[in-house]
């Protein structure tokens, strides 16, 4: 289970018996896609060296998850993803799959396993997670206003255009 509000989840760290430090210890990752609680899609499958931690610990680098990834204008996102992880002594024969579940916390809260549920109050645009009132990152004149829509950007309530200023009307030129 990984927040990408708390950390990158390009590595994670697991428990395992009968793992040995050995040049051939790989770990294999399939990506899967999380919607409603279910995994529905298999997608790539990779393999990554893997990192003898301990006698029973070992991580693995994680491929970047769509999750928090680009913009609603230039990326399709996810607010959840899943990964299925398994590690290999040798680099034939792996482990059962452990479910690895990486989220944007502002919008989901998920438990190991991949159980997700949307939180109130929040927007999903394009797959990506917005809080209340978060302007559009490619557009200011807009953001997440989940009372008119959860799902699209809406326009700004307030969106008077900039006025300058001045300290004082006085205007002093200094001596040079």
């Amino acid at each position: 289970l990984c927040d990408v509000r708390s950390r990158p989840c390009l590595k994670t760290s697991f428990f395992a018996d009968g793992l040995m430090d050995s040049e051939n210890l790989t770990c294999r990752i399939t990506q899967v896609q999380i919607e409603d609680g279910q995994l529905v899609q298999h997608k790539s499958s990779g393999r990554s060296d893997a990192t003898f931690r301990s006698f029973g610990e070992v991580s693995c680098l994680l491929p970047r998850s769509p999750v928090r990834y680009g913009t609603p204008a230039t990326d399709e996102g996810a607010v959840a993803h899943g990964m299925l992880i398994s590690v290999s002594n040798d680099g034939e024969r792996f482990s059962d799959e452990l479910f690895f579940t990486v989220y944007d916390s502002v919008c989901q809260e998920c438990t190991q396993g991949g159980d997700c549920v949307w939180k109130p109050d929040t927007c999903i645009v394009r797959g990506h997670c917005f809080g209340s009132e978060d302007p559009n990152p490619d557009n200011w004149c807009q953001q997440c206003l989940p009372d008119m829509s959860n799902t699209t950007w809406s326009d700004r309530l307030v969106n008077n255009p900039p006025r300058f200023t001045m300290a004082s009307t006085t205007i002093t030129k200094l001596a040079e």
